[in-house]
């Protein structure tokens, strides 16, 4: 499903910019398995939504300015199907850390 592959993503996304382990934008849409388009598209929408994105040239990461939370879910009756809250989920090249 197209949805959950882009929430996903987003998660991904936010979980690799809290943590400041970007690099730059053609690192990161490896890290993501993405076109530096889709990068730029998604970039461009968190800084058009108002999330405090930013690049540090020196570190070459993304980081946000302020502490930014977030929550995705999807519930049909009382299961949810699909569930994302506060990057607690662990970026898959974080689990031997």
């Amino acid at each position: 499903m197209k949805l959950m592959n882009e929430a996903q993503l987003v998660e991904r996304l936010f979980c690799l910019i809290k943590r400041k382990a970007t690099g730059n934008i053609i690192q990161l849409a490896d890290k993501l398995n993405v076109s530096t388009r889709t990068v730029y598209r998604l970039m461009t929408e968190m800084k058009e939504s108002g999330l405090p994105v930013k690049y540090c040239k020196k570190e070459k990461t993304y980081y946000f300015e302020e502490e930014v939370k977030y929550e995705f879910r999807i519930t049909v009756g009382n299961e949810d199907l699909m569930k994302i809250k506060g990057g607690g989920q662990v970026c898959p090249e974080e689990e031997g850390e």
